[in-house]
């Protein structure tokens, strides 16, 4: 398959993903099962955006927590990913 091929794969799923998460949020629990192959063209895509300037880098894992419910963030995560995304576009100032 050519790469405008899995480009197009990974835009319907997005696409499908958003949609469920939509018609079913706030409370949105959505299983989707990717396919090794799907999961390589991620993994790729990744790296392609990582090699753009601008982008913005990714959040430690750790840095990610959530309420009691699991869904919705801590006000320390919010904090967090709000400093990260002004550092990441040079915005530190605001």
């Amino acid at each position: 398959m050519t790469e405008n091929g899995n480009a197009t794969i990974l835009g319907n799923n997005l696409n499908q993903l958003l949609s469920s998460a939509r018609d079913t949020f706030p409370n949105a629990a959505i299983y989707t099962e990717l396919s090794p192959r799907t999961i390589r063209n991620i993994r790729f895509l990744n790296k392609l955006i990582g090699k753009t300037s601008g982008h913005v880098k990714t959040l430690r894992a750790e840095d990610f927590n959530t309420e009691r419910d699991h869904i919705h963030w801590t006000s320390s995560t919010a904090r967090k990913i709000l400093d990260h995304w002004k550092y990441s576009l040079g915005l530190g100032h605001l």
